[in-house]
């Protein structure tokens, strides 16, 4: 059975592990000022995995373990400063499916404050990887 994902493309798997709401103070963005001040960043992720073993054995070694999927995150978004919601959202994503057992991933980043010049409740970029 293959799962079929929103934009229209599909995968053996249709578990999912999500990690969601996950928020950082960081110095991202394209503006000089945006790299002085940590400003708030907000993150989702959604790994795909097969949980029929882990269900069997209730071992955690046979899931991807959520806390460490959070530190993936937690190393990139704290991590040296990048100009683009892209670039962070992609090395998310390469981070997560290097965990094993991860099949797909997607991933949101929000920058909560963005600098568009009047109010909005974030900008996003959302990605989506299979290896």
């Amino acid at each position: 059975m293959r799962y079929a994902w929103p934009n229209g493309g599909q995968s053996a798997v249709a578990d999912v592990i999500r990690v969601a709401g996950m928020r950082f103070y960081a110095r991202h963005g394209v503006l000089p000022h945006e790299r002085l001040v940590a400003q708030p960043f907000e993150v989702d992720v959604e790994i795909g995995v097969d949980v029929r073993q882990a269900q069997r054995t209730d071992a955690i070694a046979d899931s991807v373990n959520y806390a460490e999927a959070a530190a993936v995150v937690q190393t990139i978004l704290e991590g040296p400063p990048r100009a683009l919601l892209e670039r962070l959202a992609g090395e998310v994503a390469d981070g997560l499916l290097a965990l094993r057992g991860a099949q797909w991933v997607r991933v949101r980043v929000r920058k909560m404050m963005p600098p568009i010049g009047f109010p909005v409740s974030w900008a996003e970029v959302e990605v989506r990887r299979e290896p």
